[in-house]
């Protein structure tokens, strides 16, 4: 490497060559490697609406499952208290036929 002067400059040209050449490889993985984080980025934000949606989509669940619940209670309360009111009405005329001392009507 080192002639009359020290510097031997066919070789540091042939080291500078060798680092020019990793640099450019090193420049390729890198622009290689940003193409697939704004893939990433993309993919991500793809997913981040997606998830969005499928939170309203609960939400909009939900609330079905809480309306329904409240329209079966409140028909329930309505059948049963109309199943009351027709229970009652069948046994007034039990209590008069038997207050009458008369036979039921069959």
């Amino acid at each position: 490497m080192a002639e009359g002067n020290g510097v031997d400059l066919a070789s540091i040209y042939q080291l500078l060559a060798i680092v020019a050449q990793d640099v450019t490889v090193l420049k390729q993985d890198v622009a290689v490697l940003k193409q697939e984080a704004g893939l990433l980025n993309r993919e991500f934000a793809l997913m981040g609406r997606e998830f969005t949606l499928m939170q309203r989509d609960m939400a909009d669940l939900k609330h079905g499952f809480a309306t329904q619940n409240q329209t079966i209670t409140q028909y329930h309360a309505s059948v049963m208290g109309h199943g009351m009111l027709l229970t009652e009405m069948d046994e007034r005329p039990r209590r008069v036929e038997r207050h009458l001392d008369l036979s039921p009507l069959s």
